[in-house]
Protein backbone atom coordinates (compact mmCIF):
# COMPACT_ATOMS: atom_id res chain seq x y z
CA UNK A 1 0.00 0.00 0.00
CA UNK A 2 1.22 3.22 -0.66
CA UNK A 3 0.85 6.37 1.58
CA UNK A 4 0.92 10.10 1.41
CA UNK A 5 0.66 11.82 4.64
CA UNK A 6 -1.02 15.51 4.85
CA UNK A 7 -0.13 16.54 8.72
CA UNK A 8 0.87 20.24 9.47
CA UNK A 9 3.11 19.21 12.27
CA UNK A 10 6.06 17.55 11.42
CA UNK A 11 6.16 15.55 15.20
CA UNK A 12 2.43 14.50 14.34
CA UNK A 13 3.48 13.12 10.79
CA UNK A 14 6.81 10.83 12.24
CA UNK A 15 4.44 9.52 15.16
CA UNK A 16 1.81 8.78 12.27
CA UNK A 17 4.35 7.34 9.67
CA UNK A 18 5.83 4.90 12.91
CA UNK A 19 2.31 4.15 13.88
CA UNK A 20 1.32 2.94 10.54
CA UNK A 21 4.77 0.72 9.95
CA UNK A 22 3.42 -1.12 12.76
CA UNK A 23 -0.06 -2.14 11.90
CA UNK A 24 1.58 -2.68 8.17
CA UNK A 25 5.63 -3.12 7.67
CA UNK A 26 4.35 -2.87 3.97
CA UNK A 27 3.16 0.42 3.83
CA UNK A 28 5.45 2.57 1.63
CA UNK A 29 5.40 6.31 2.67
CA UNK A 30 5.24 8.14 -0.93
CA UNK A 31 5.70 11.78 0.78
CA UNK A 32 5.07 13.56 4.18
CA UNK A 33 4.81 17.33 2.45
CA UNK A 34 5.54 19.91 4.74
CA UNK A 35 3.24 22.34 2.90
CA UNK A 36 -0.56 21.05 1.61
CA UNK A 37 -0.86 23.55 -1.64
CA UNK A 38 0.92 21.11 -3.66
CA UNK A 39 -1.02 18.02 -2.53
CA UNK A 40 -4.00 20.20 -3.56
CA UNK A 41 -3.35 20.74 -6.59
CA UNK A 42 -2.41 17.43 -7.79
CA UNK A 43 -5.74 15.99 -6.64
CA UNK A 44 -7.69 18.67 -7.61
CA UNK A 45 -6.07 17.64 -11.05
CA UNK A 46 -5.82 13.57 -11.16
CA UNK A 47 -9.00 12.71 -9.06
CA UNK A 48 -11.93 14.16 -10.90
CA UNK A 49 -15.54 13.48 -8.97
CA UNK A 50 -15.90 11.75 -12.17
CA UNK A 51 -13.18 8.82 -11.93
CA UNK A 52 -13.40 5.74 -10.73
CA UNK A 53 -11.36 6.41 -7.90
CA UNK A 54 -13.27 8.82 -6.55
CA UNK A 55 -16.59 6.94 -7.37
CA UNK A 56 -15.57 4.08 -5.49
CA UNK A 57 -14.84 5.87 -2.15
CA UNK A 58 -17.86 8.50 -2.39
CA UNK A 59 -20.25 6.40 -3.92
CA UNK A 60 -22.06 3.87 -2.19
CA UNK A 61 -21.95 0.48 -4.23
CA UNK A 62 -24.21 -2.14 -2.10
CA UNK A 63 -26.81 -1.40 -0.03
CA UNK A 64 -29.08 -3.39 2.70
CA UNK A 65 -32.25 -4.20 2.14
CA UNK A 66 -35.15 -5.74 3.57
CA UNK A 67 -37.56 -8.46 2.34
CA UNK A 68 -40.05 -9.71 5.34
CA UNK A 69 -37.68 -10.87 7.81
CA UNK A 70 -34.74 -11.30 5.66
CA UNK A 71 -31.80 -8.66 5.20
CA UNK A 72 -29.95 -9.02 1.64
CA UNK A 73 -26.88 -7.06 -0.01
CA UNK A 74 -28.54 -5.26 -3.23
CA UNK A 75 -26.08 -3.96 -5.79
CA UNK A 76 -26.61 -0.28 -6.36
CA UNK A 77 -26.04 -1.09 -10.32
CA UNK A 78 -29.24 -3.85 -10.01
CA UNK A 79 -31.63 -0.94 -8.95
CA UNK A 80 -34.36 0.13 -11.35
CA UNK A 81 -36.19 2.66 -9.02
CA UNK A 82 -35.83 3.91 -5.85
CA UNK A 83 -40.02 5.51 -4.29
CA UNK A 84 -41.05 6.73 -0.94
CA UNK A 85 -44.75 6.02 -0.53
CA UNK A 86 -45.80 6.31 3.04
CA UNK A 87 -42.88 7.63 5.01
CA UNK A 88 -41.55 4.18 3.88
CA UNK A 89 -38.40 3.67 1.02
CA UNK A 90 -38.59 0.58 -1.28
CA UNK A 91 -36.23 -0.34 -4.04
CA UNK A 92 -37.12 -1.91 -7.03
CA UNK A 93 -34.70 -3.94 -9.14
CA UNK A 94 -34.71 -4.56 -12.52
CA UNK A 95 -35.66 -7.89 -11.99
CA UNK A 96 -38.71 -6.37 -10.63
CA UNK A 97 -37.62 -7.23 -6.81
CA UNK A 98 -38.74 -5.35 -4.46
CA UNK A 99 -37.00 -4.40 -0.90
CA UNK A 100 -37.56 -1.68 1.73
CA UNK A 101 -34.49 0.01 3.19
CA UNK A 102 -33.67 2.03 5.64
CA UNK A 103 -32.44 4.97 4.15
CA UNK A 104 -34.39 8.76 3.56
CA UNK A 105 -34.52 9.46 -0.42
CA UNK A 106 -32.30 12.63 0.51
CA UNK A 107 -29.74 10.51 2.23
CA UNK A 108 -29.56 7.79 -0.92
CA UNK A 109 -29.60 11.01 -3.10
CA UNK A 110 -26.31 12.00 -1.61
CA UNK A 111 -24.79 8.73 -1.29
CA UNK A 112 -25.79 6.99 -4.40
CA UNK A 113 -23.80 7.75 -8.06
CA UNK A 114 -25.24 10.79 -10.03
CA UNK A 115 -24.23 10.16 -13.39
CA UNK A 116 -26.21 6.78 -12.51
CA UNK A 117 -29.06 7.77 -10.48
CA UNK A 118 -31.14 10.86 -10.71
CA UNK A 119 -34.19 12.21 -8.14
CA UNK A 120 -37.01 12.92 -10.66
CA UNK A 121 -39.56 13.98 -8.23
CA UNK A 122 -40.22 14.15 -4.49
CA UNK A 123 -40.72 10.48 -4.28
CA UNK A 124 -38.77 9.11 -6.83
CA UNK A 125 -34.89 8.33 -7.74
CA UNK A 126 -34.31 6.24 -10.96
CA UNK A 127 -31.40 5.03 -12.68
CA UNK A 128 -30.48 5.69 -16.02
CA UNK A 129 -31.07 1.82 -16.81
CA UNK A 130 -34.35 2.15 -15.71
CA UNK A 131 -35.83 4.51 -18.70
CA UNK A 132 -36.79 3.10 -21.66
CA UNK A 133 -38.47 6.52 -23.14
CA UNK A 134 -38.93 10.09 -22.22
CA UNK A 135 -42.03 11.91 -23.58
CA UNK A 136 -43.14 15.37 -22.83
CA UNK A 137 -46.37 15.65 -20.52
CA UNK A 138 -48.52 18.66 -19.67
CA UNK A 139 -47.59 21.10 -17.77
CA UNK A 140 -43.76 21.72 -18.99
CA UNK A 141 -43.00 18.27 -17.58
CA UNK A 142 -41.73 15.06 -18.73
CA UNK A 143 -43.40 11.45 -18.80
CA UNK A 144 -40.93 8.58 -18.83
CA UNK A 145 -41.80 5.23 -19.56
CA UNK A 146 -39.87 2.54 -17.35
CA UNK A 147 -38.86 -0.97 -18.68
CA UNK A 148 -39.60 -4.18 -16.30
CA UNK A 149 -42.14 -2.05 -14.52
CA UNK A 150 -43.10 -3.44 -11.22
CA UNK A 151 -46.20 -1.04 -10.80
CA UNK A 152 -46.34 2.17 -12.55
CA UNK A 153 -45.30 1.64 -16.14
CA UNK A 154 -44.47 5.29 -15.96
CA UNK A 155 -43.55 8.34 -13.70
CA UNK A 156 -43.39 12.05 -14.41
CA UNK A 157 -40.38 14.28 -13.73
CA UNK A 158 -41.33 17.12 -11.60
CA UNK A 159 -41.71 20.73 -13.53
CA UNK A 160 -38.68 22.67 -11.51
CA UNK A 161 -36.37 19.24 -11.88
CA UNK A 162 -37.35 18.99 -15.78
CA UNK A 163 -33.79 21.08 -17.05
CA UNK A 164 -31.71 19.28 -14.65
CA UNK A 165 -32.96 15.81 -15.98
CA UNK A 166 -32.42 16.84 -19.47
CA UNK A 167 -28.69 17.89 -18.31
CA UNK A 168 -28.36 14.74 -16.38
CA UNK A 169 -29.57 12.24 -19.36
CA UNK A 170 -27.14 14.40 -21.89
CA UNK A 171 -24.25 13.52 -19.72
Amino acid sequence: MKVIILEVEPLAAERLVLLLRQIEPAIRIIAAPDDIEPVVGFCSQELVPESPAVRRCCYKVRLLGRMGRRWFFIDTKDIAIIEAENRMVHIVLMNRTKYLVDHTLDQLERELEPSAFFRINRSIILHARAVEQVKPFINHRLRITLKNPLQAEEVIVSRDRVADFKKWADS
